[in-house]
């Protein structure tokens, strides 16, 4: 039997920790239960170092909100009725031709043959004998009992709410780059370096970084491609603002990923000692998901001051990034939509000198709008997809580009 290196022991360790913590205080964590599928845990610590080739294709410096085109903008087709067409909506209308790929980019699909498009609408609909995958509406909930149905839909215990955390929904979505003929109107980071001296002058110099992450499944990297081991085996948000960094900086960038599965703040404030050993310069803090069930964002604030007083009063006093939450299926029990938003102002009112804040929460309410929660989702409920870390990740860097400015949010 082959012997775990320290580092995976030590990763093992920490998700044994954290079941029996989530077992004690009975978090609605049931995703703690992929991890212990093996490999792709043990493995996320060693970090794979991605070449400049293969980093240009996630266009991490072309984001929705700047770029005149959209890359890979994922779909999930549905059909409402048996007698309509199965449709997809784009977040904007369509300039001229579209590319558009099963997002596991398997295949390539034929304008007119697999789809038509809605220019000025922004939507894609599926003729008969279409290539393109799709789901029926209503198998979005299915009964409790049946495969893939998670308890439970919001107001109804007899249904579940679809769910798969590996690639099932990777290999069902597709992803469509086109031209767009409208503006994003909706939340764009701009730089925060004003509120990060320290990592601001690092990345001018030249100077080696730390980048740690306190976090939860998400920020761990699920359901990246990369982690559950589909193609095009993209790399988790994490992963691709380090690598960003490393490409487009002189900077040695060190990433140093301490999230585990199914963690909320506690766990990691009792991780925190651990995190610090690593001496980072600039941490990121990622939580939320977990919390929102509870309906408490006042001791959810609570437990996130004490977190933060541990990590800037350390020795080397770094500097932070607070990650606001992604919006979760509103039809799964556990994630309210009305507790994001107060979530999202309790982490936003604790940026500062020294704190920045990515308002991935806004950044979901303004996607929603055009979006259906299956189109960004990877497993379901409460986890992005390829297209959602790259999202995450173009957050995160928007933070740290020093050709803008921020104000304080609000």
């Amino acid at each position: 039997m082959a012997l775990l290196t320290s580092r995976q022991q030590s990763i093992a360790e920490r998700v044994a920790q954290a079941i029996t913590r989530i077992i004690q205080h009975s978090f609605p964590c049931i995703l703690i239960l992929w991890v212990l599928c093996g490999d792709p845990l043990l493995s996320h610590a060693e970090e794979k170092v991605v070449s400049l080739n293969a980093l240009a294709q996630w266009h991490l410096g072309d984001p929705l909100w700047s770029s005149s085109t959209v890359h890979g903008e994922s779909i999930l087709c549905l059909q409402e009725t048996e007698d309509t067409r199965p449709v997809g909506r784009l977040l904007f209308p369509v300039i001229g031709t579209l590319k558009v790929t099963r997002a596991n980019q398997t295949e390539e699909f034929v304008e007119g043959l697999d789809y038509v498009v809605d220019r000025v609408r922004g939507r894609i609909e599926l003729p008969q004998h279409s290539k393109i995958p799709f789901l029926q509406a209503s198998s979005l909930f299915p009964p409790k009992d049946a495969v893939r149905s998670l308890a439970h839909r919001a107001g109804d215990l007899e249904q579940g709410v679809l769910f798969d955390n590996q690639h099932w929904f990777h290999d069902q979505q597709i992803e469509v780059t086109y031209k767009r003929a409208s503006e994003w109107t909706g939340y764009r980071p701009v730089s925060a370096l004003q509120n990060l001296p320290k990592t601001a002058s690092k990345l001018h110099k030249g100077d080696p970084l730390t980048l740690a992450v306190s976090g939860d499944s998400i920020s761990f990297g699920l359901n990246a491609s990369g982690l559950t081991g589909a193609p095009p085996l993209m790399p988790t948000y994490p992963s691709l603002v380090a690598e960003h960094l490393r490409h487009t900086t002189k900077s040695q960038i060190t990433l140093v990923n301490r999230a585990v599965s199914g963690w909320r703040i506690e766990q990691g404030i009792a991780d925190c000692p651990q995190l610090l050993e690593s001496k980072p310069d600039l941490v990121i803090v990622a939580y939320g998901m977990n919390h929102i069930g509870a309906r408490d964002p006042e001791g959810f604030r609570t437990l996130l001051q004490s977190l933060l007083r541990s990590i800037v009063e350390s020795e080397t006093r770094p500097e932070v990034i607070l990650l606001s939450p992604m919006i979760g299926n509103d039809q799964w029990v556990h994630t309210p939509r009305d507790q994001f938003r107060p979530h999202r102002d309790a982490i936003a009112g604790l940026a500062g000198p020294g704190i920045a804040f990515a308002d991935l929460t806004s950044m979901w309410e303004n996607l929603l709008e055009r979006k259906n929660s299956c189109d960004l989702t990877g497993n379901g409920v409460n986890h992005p997809n390829d297209f959602g870390h790259r999202i995450h990740a173009q957050v995160v860097l928007g933070l740290l580009d020093p050709a803008k400015t921020q104000s304080l949010p609000r």
